[in-house]
């Protein structure tokens, strides 16, 4: 009996001893795989930070925070067309010499005060006749410099009741070739209204975007030239083109501009006449999206038109005016 309680206690000892390493190899593992898990969780917290630090893909990318807007563009074009006339043809010419024209401009956004801005517009004559203004010929092809200060507004952001943006602006019209007259410049007042008639159609975008425009004259005319215009866009990626190269990226858009003549030609007129239909047909494209150009270079066009223009008088068709089919085209460039 005592032999058998001796191998019992030293079976039970074993067993006992067995447990206790079991016990200690157990909370050894416990802490190896507990300092594991913390590895893991201070990993799995540091990505998370590191994701978090970084800008999302899909953010759109936004200019700086200065309030800045700049703007250039080069347009060959057959004929200069201003308000009716013809500025880039003249007796005996006998052929179509192509006329160049640059715009620069600069704009800046006053928040609630709406934007300001300056633009200016050079027109060169590749074939122009000096002769005409009686000034030398060898002055160079330079015949036209336009100033232009303007203050726009949307009146939206007042009230959504009002869907009408205004400008109000200055230019002065420089002509290099007459020399130190007084008819080398003159300049005007302008104010512009451009309604957003989305609403009244209920579209996503404007439908005739109809504007009116008048220009008064502030020197020796002292008359107004009055505009009633509207246009419409076609996007080619909204008329089922969004997959196609390309085409994805051209905007089709007509357009249709009335002039009318307040005492501006002959300045003995004493009454307001319909002048001028002008009808445009623009393409644009949008080189940016279609070379895939990060936002942050700015924006780049490429432009052609064509247009007539059909004086509706016959004192103004006799005196100046004449139907005149034209066309041209542009690259531009906006940030």
């Amino acid at each position: 009996m005592l032999r058998h309680g001796k191998m019992g206690a030293a079976v039970t000892a074993l067993v006992l001893a067995a447990l206790v390493a079991t016990a200690v190899a157990d909370e050894s593992m416990r802490g190896v795989w507990l300092a594991q898990a913390d590895k893991i969780e201070q990993a799995t917290e540091a990505k998370v930070i590191e994701k978090q630090a970084r800008p999302p893909e899909d953010v759109e990318w936004q200019k700086p925070g200065i309030p800045v807007g700049f703007a250039v563009e080069y347009a060959m074009v057959s004929d200069y067309i201003w308000r009716g006339l013809n500025f880039s043809e003249f007796p005996g010419e006998g052929r179509e010499g192509l006329n160049h024209q640059l715009t620069l401009g600069i704009s800046f956004d006053l928040g609630q005060f709406g934007t300001v801005g300056y633009s200016a517009w050079f027109e060169w004559y590749a074939y122009q006749d000096s002769r005409r203004f009686g000034a030398d010929p060898d002055d160079g092809h330079l015949q036209e410099v336009d100033h232009t200060v303007y203050w726009s507004y949307d009146l939206s952001t007042l009230n959504e009741a009002i869907p009408l943006s205004v400008e109000v602006g200055w230019i002065a019209y420089v002509f290099p070739q007459v020399g130190g007259n007084d008819a080398s410049w003159t300049h005007e007042m302008y104010v512009i209204l451009a309604l957003d008639d989305s609403s009244l159609f209920g579209t996503e975008g404007g439908v005739l975007n109809p504007y009116f425009a008048l220009y008064a004259d502030l020197d020796d005319v002292r008359g107004q030239w009055w505009e009633l215009g509207i246009s419409h866009e076609f996007a080619l990626a909204d008329l089922g083109l969004e997959s196609t190269p390309i085409l994805k990226d051209i905007t089709i858009t007509p357009s249709l501009v009335l002039g009318m003549d307040h005492r501006y030609f002959s300045t003995p007129q004493k009454h307001t006449r319909l002048a001028n239909l002008l009808y445009g047909l623009d393409m644009s494209l949008d080189l940016s999206s279609a070379l895939d150009l990060p936002p942050q270079v700015g924006s780049f066009y490429l432009n052609t038109f064509l247009a007539f223009s059909q004086p509706l008088n016959g004192e103004l068709r006799e005196e100046a005016m004449n139907d005149e089919f034209f066309g041209g085209m542009a690259v531009g460039w906006e940030w």
